[in-house]
């Protein structure tokens, strides 16, 4: 399950910008979006079920998405490369290697005992 995905240096993202699922803590007057869409994994922490990517016209929503599929791509054939290949990827505003940029994503398994 995916609770945090950051992205840096790549297309137009310039700055480092984080999209996370962990719920606010603010108190929310609709109790039904709440049970709807938030669900606890301890007492100190719930995630969100969904989430929505929205803005402006040229805001970054779609290379948002491409960042996604870019990291998604680079852990499904990480087996596959070795440590001399090279990637090209988008930096902000040229191309270049993935030396510099910026990825992290935030993981949670359940583990069963």
């Amino acid at each position: 399950m995916l609770i945090g995905f950051s992205v840096g240096n790549y297309r137009s993202f310039k700055d480092v910008v984080t999209l996370s699922m962990v719920a606010a803590e603010e108190a929310n007057d609709n109790d039904e979006l709440d049970k709807n869409n938030v669900f606890k994994v301890n007492q100190q922490f719930s995630l969100l079920k969904s989430a929505a990517i929205y803005g402006a016209n040229a805001s970054g929503k779609s290379n948002l998405i491409l960042a996604f599929n870019f990291m998604r791509r680079f852990v499904m054939n990480s087996a596959k490369l070795q440590i001399t290949d090279k990637m090209i990827i988008f930096a902000y505003g040229i191309v270049k290697c993935l030396l510099g940029n910026t990825f992290r994503t935030i993981l949670w398994k359940k583990l069963s005992v």
